[in-house]
């Protein structure tokens, strides 16, 4: 098994600012610095933008809506539920 690479934080700033330039594709990038993972490069862009958190912040608040929707779903299920009880009293 291959051991991970562990780049530092201002090699992968100067990646990421190079890719954002336009000097380099995330490809070219990833073969001139031998950058092993397919991902790395567009995780740390993620990463040193923000996109990462605004991604995380978009997943919670999808989230949320899900709980919402669910509970309103199960609102009205126990509104049916009393009045079939009712019609069967």
């Amino acid at each position: 098994m291959e051991k991970r690479t562990k780049y530092s934080k201002s090699f992968k700033l100067k990646v990421v600012k190079e890719v954002l330039e336009g000097k380099y594709t995330k490809s070219e990038a990833m073969l001139k610095y031998n950058i092993k993972g397919k991902s790395a490069i567009l995780y740390w862009i993620r990463a040193f933008t923000g996109q990462e958190e605004i991604r995380k912040s978009f997943k919670n608040k999808i989230d949320t809506f899900e709980v919402m929707k669910r509970t309103l779903e199960l609102a009205d299920l126990k509104a049916k539920v009393k009045i079939l009880r009712k019609k069967n009293e």
